[in-house]
């Protein structure tokens, strides 16, 4: 005789529901922050971008 395999169907909905919630909080502060005069930053400089130039990633993959 077999034993019963778990339902574990309610803690995935509310898993999937939480991470859904903390998404839509995420989107709400991101588009506060973004319409809130002064956004660039404390000096007022433009924020710059992290990503990487690509000469960089040419030298990165030139190599053995």
């Amino acid at each position: 005789m077999s034993l019963a395999k778990p339902n574990y169907r309610h803690q995935k909905k509310q898993k999937e529901l939480a991470r859904k919630t903390r998404h839509a909080e995420k989107l709400k502060k991101r588009l506060e922050r973004d319409e809130t005069p002064g956004a660039e930053g404390a000096d007022g400089a433009e924020l710059q971008s992290t990503t990487p130039d690509s000469s960089s990633i040419e030298s990165v993959e030139s190599k053995p």
